[in-house]
C-alpha cells in the first residue's frame, strides 16, 4: 500500500485502521511560536511556554473535532485552521 500523509486519503486510511495521526503542522508549531514571539517580537519566554502548552490543547480540539464529525484528524485541524484565520 502506497501511503503518503500529504494526501487527504492517507489521513483517512490512518483514522480507519485506528492510528492517530497528529498533523505535522500541528505538532511542529512550537518552532513558528518561537521564531515569532523571541525573535520577531521580543516577547519573554514565559509568553513562548505559555503558548507552546496550547498545542497540546488544540491537538484535544483536532481529535475531539475529527471524533464528532467522524473525519480524519487533518481534515479537523483544516477546518480549525480555516475558522482561526477567519477570526479577526
Amino acid at each position: 500500500m502506497d501511503l503518503h500523509l500529504h494526501a487527504l486519503d492517507a489521513a483517512d486510511l490512518l483514522r480507519v485502521a485506528g492510528i492517530l495521526y497528529a498533523p505535522d503542522y500541528v505538532i511542529n508549531a512550537g518552532g513558528a511560536i518561537a521564531i515569532n514571539f523571541l525573535e520577531l517580537n521580543g516577547r519573554s519566554q514565559a509568553d513562548v511556554d505559555a503558548a507552546l502548552a496550547k498545542i497540546g490543547d488544540t491537538l484535544t480540539e483536532i481529535y475531539a473535532r475529527a471524533d464528532t464529525e467522524g473525519i480524519s484528524t487533518a481534515a479537523a485541524a483544516d477546518a480549525l485552521a480555516a475558522s482561526r484565520l477567519r477570526q479577526p
